[in-house]
Parts: structure tokens; sequence; C-alpha cells
């Protein structure tokens, strides 16, 4: 989820989030996963606070000429 920063802490990214988790429960979804920026800590937080937990899984890639690393979130879907 990429918010504008104007809007960020007002709790649009946790409802966008609850819709898509509800959205997979009802498609019959079990889990969910996402990739998220290793170095991106804001974002990390959000989704570990949402209820989201690493994998363990961690690859790497290359964004306009620079190598970053993913780690793999999931998340149990009720």
């Amino acid at each position: 989820i990429y918010l504008l920063p104007e809007v960020m802490h007002k709790g649009y990214g946790y409802q966008l989030m609850q819709s898509l988790i509800a959205e997979l429960h009802d498609m019959g979804y079990q889990k969910a996963y996402l990739w998220v920026l290793e170095e991106n800590k804001n974002a990390r937080r959000f989704y570990e606070r949402f209820g989201f937990v690493q994998s363990g899984h961690r690859q790497t890639d290359t964004y306009d000429g620079k190598e970053v690393a993913e780690l793999m979130y999931m998340y149990e879907i009720e």
C-alpha cells in the first residue's frame, strides 16, 4: 500500500488492508503474502501491527540500478 505523506497515519491504509483481507477471505483464501523492502521500516511496522509475520524468505532485486533487499510477509486469514 502506497499512500501520500499527507494522508498517512489517518487510518486509510488500515481500512484498505481490512477490506483486502475480507475480500480474500470471501474468495476462500487462507493466507496472504506480500513483499516489502527491508529498509522500509514504516511499512514493515504497519504490516506487523496488522498481523503479518515474516515468512523467512528474503530476495534481492534491482530498482533504478540499486540493489535492494525484500522480505516476504505472511498473514493467516481466518
